[in-house]
This record gives C-alpha cells, structure tokens and sequence, in this order.
C-alpha cells in the first residue's frame, strides 16, 4: 500500500487466476472501502462505549479510527488508479474455445462496470491448418476454434 502513494513503479504486472477470481480481487479494494466507511461511522455513534470496552483509554479508539482513515484513503487510491486508463490497463488472455471465450466476454462486461479499461485480448494456442494437414489432432483442434 506504501508504494501505491509513491508511484515508484513504471509497471505492475498482476497474473491472475481465472475470471472469477479475478473479479473477486478487483472488488475487494471496493468492498474494504465500504466496509471500513461503516466501521468509521459505528465508531463514531459508539465510540464512548468502545473507550470503555477498551479499559478507558480514548486514545487507543482514536489512533484505531485514524488508523482505518489511513488506509481506506489508500484504498480509495488504488480504485482511483484501476479507473485511470492512463495508469491501468487489464490485458484479458483466453483460448479460442467457447467456455473461455465465454468466460472473457463476461469478464470484459465486468472490467468495464468497474470502470476498468480493457481493449487487449490476446488468444492463445491458435491451430492453423491446410486442407492436406495429416495431423488429426490439429485438424480437430482447428475446427473446435473455428
């Protein structure tokens, strides 16, 4: 999160796991921002009983909700920078076969709700054949990708 605020980086590479995974990593910072956002706002209406709960000390209350301010600013940040087409770029990676292209489609559909720029896909395993090829393996392969 330290090197989200200082920008010491030219590129960051994240090689994900397949799309749902990968959706779920994108709205976590989302999800953490919300859900520390409650947190604040129950400290706050209940923060005389945390002091108590926590032996008296106030101080120790108000370091946690500076704390929790710290770091939902980071994570607004890093939305901040995944919405910025100048800084954030998603690169989807399929096989030319239904269910992945499928599974690109969707993701690309999502990427695009979060605001996340994404005009790059790259197919890999292509088979290319000639109508004399005698490896049936790659004629069928060829026809599976169509």
């Amino acid at each position: 999160m330290k090197r989200v605020k200082s920008q010491d980086f030219s590129v960051v590479v994240f090689d994900t796991a397949p799309t749902g995974h990968t959706l779920r990593f994108l709205q976590f910072p989302t999800i953490l921002e919300t859900a520390l956002g409650k947190i604040k706002e129950l400290s706050a209406a209940m923060g005389p009983m945390l002091g108590s709960l926590m032996g008296g000390q106030g101080q120790d209350v108000g370091q946690m909700l500076s704390k929790l301010d710290e770091t939902r600013e980071t994570i607004m940040e890093v939305n901040r920078q995944f919405q910025n087409p100048d800084l954030t770029t998603f690169v989807c990676v399929c096989i030319a076969e239904f269910l992945s292209l499928y599974e690109t489609e969707r993701m690309i559909q999502e990427l695009t709700g979060f605001g996340i720029d994404t005009n790059t896909i790259i197919v890999n395993q292509l088979v290319k054949t000639t109508p004399d090829d005698q490896c049936k393996r790659c004629v069928a392969r060829a026809k599976l990708q169509g």
